[in-house]
């Protein structure tokens, strides 16, 4: 982060290959047209050819050649997490940059500051976005930005490919199970029904059912989350960086395909009735944007790192997909997960206060994958 100080500096200098004067904030709030003059800016700095930090300054104006602070409104700042979510949400790989102000006299000057990341070109949009194109890579010369040429392409790759990567190998294991694998998992399900228990009730019926008497949570509403849980299940992810050189922001990526059933991914795990407060639901790893970093030779794990909801018994491909500084392209790991749904009859009394506070996630996985007892 710069100060004061060093934004005098830079205005002595005039605009380069690393430094560029805005007068005015970019329309943020604008068209697709407007806003995309922001993206286009980012990656010019970051394809530039340059050994050191980038600048753009936001309240400079342009004069013979140097820079003079008009300075901006504090509405008219764009807040860094506004700006990090725009630019990474559509580039092939995170752009290492951050944004704030500094205060002047008159007024504040927005800086967004680039680093040095010429080992990590090109970057480039993963899609169209106002007048900047899908694959186009953008490259600040000098003091304009034009698309890259092909030479230049070639030659950022080979500085790339150059750089030591990281190595990484990738597990599962069904959730509640030790056993690790690099290839094949299996994971069971319940569609779960209650032994000598009628499912519906009348509404007003003064003798309901007579378990309603050990809890305040109705009897319906037990048995809805009880058959939730048994029909969900999940699984655990680790990775392993088996290279000499740090595994740095990392982003991974999973879905599922090829299907033999369906199968749905669930946001959370459902929430176990209760009187007050109510829990707050687990939420689901969405690894999207998820910047890790494994030192080298380390393990790093997650648990349930997606929930499942099979319809029925089935296979499906589970893939893996990691981005990252250190990798020269995305590793991409292809798993087979099997998924078997059986009946499960349970008894009245899993509805008791006694053994229904028992319940909770780490039970259903461990009941699910370990011990079939009730």
């Amino acid at each position: 982060m710069i100060d004061e100080k060093k934004i005098e500096e830079l205005c002595l200098k005039g605009e380069s290959v690393t430094l560029d004067y805005k007068v005015e904030q970019y329309k943020f709030n604008g068209n697709k047209d407007d806003k995309s003059e922001l993206l286009k800016d980012v990656l010019s700095f970051a394809n530039a050819w340059r050994e050191e930090k980038g600048y753009i300054l936001i309240g400079i104006s342009e004069n013979n050649g140097q820079g003079e602070i008009v300075g901006i409104q504090s509405d008219d700042i764009i807040d860094d997490a506004n700006i990090q979510q725009f630019i990474n949400s559509k580039t092939n790989k995170h752009i290492p940059f951050s944004c704030y102000s500094v205060i002047f006299e008159k007024g504040l000057v927005q800086v967004i500051e680039i680093d040095e990341c010429a080992s990590e070109r090109p970057f480039y949009a993963t899609k169209d976005f106002g007048n900047v194109k899908k694959g186009a890579v953008k490259i600040r010369r000098g003091t304009s930005t034009s698309d890259a040429l092909p030479d230049e392409i070639v030659k950022m790759a080979e500085t790339r490919i150059a750089k030591p990567q990281s190595i990484l190998e990738a597990y599962l294991s069904p959730t509640g199970n030790s056993d690790y694998s690099k290839e094949r998992v299996t994971l069971h399900a319940f569609d779960v029904d209650f032994e000598n228990l009628p499912g519906n009730y009348r509404q007003n019926d003064p003798v309901r059912n007579l378990i309603d008497i050990y809890s305040t949570i109705s009897v319906k509403d037990k048995q809805h989350w009880i058959k939730e849980c048994f029909c969900i299940c999940s699984v655990n992810l680790k990775l392993i960086n088996l290279s000499d050189v740090q595994a740095k922001d990392l982003r991974i990526e999973i879905k599922i395909e090829n299907a033999s059933t369906k199968v749905t991914t669930l946001d959370c795990y459902p929430s176990k009735p209760q009187t007050f407060p109510f829990a707050q639901n687990v939420p689901f790893n969405n690894f999207i944007d998820k910047n890790l970093c494994i030192h080298p030779h380390d393990t790093y794990y997650e648990a349930k790192c997606v929930y499942f909801k099979p319809e029925s018994t089935g296979t499906a491909d589970f893939i893996v997909t990691i981005y990252g500084e250190n990798l020269s392209k995305p590793v991409i790991f292809n798993f087979k997960i099997d998924f078997f749904v059986d009946k499960k009859i349970l008894p009245p009394e899993c509805l008791k206060d006694d053994f229904w506070n028992t319940l909770e996630e780490n039970f259903v996985f461990n009941l699910l994958n370990g011990s079939d007892e009730t």
